[in-house]
């Protein structure tokens, strides 16, 4: 019974995660925005070197973060 409780509760956290995620523009694909040219190399400058060789995931996370700073 327990399992069946915590799944429940873990099922409803994926979903709201996914709804964040959505509402945000953040998906496993690359923006097309990023895919080329002046923003994506604008964004990788704001990063450390240690972060540059980074997912499509994670760029467009970063690419939320520094919207501001990218005059979106």
């Amino acid at each position: 019974m327990d399992f069946v409780v915590e799944k429940r509760k873990l099922d409803k956290e994926i979903k709201e995660i996914g709804k964040f995620l959505q509402i945000n523009g953040i998906s496993e694909k690359l923006r097309e925005e990023l895919q080329y040219g002046k923003v994506r190399e604008k964004l990788l400058s704001f990063l450390p070197a240690g972060k540059r060789e980074c997912s499509d995931f994670e760029l467009n996370c970063y690419y939320i973060m520094f919207a501001k700073r990218l005059k979106i």
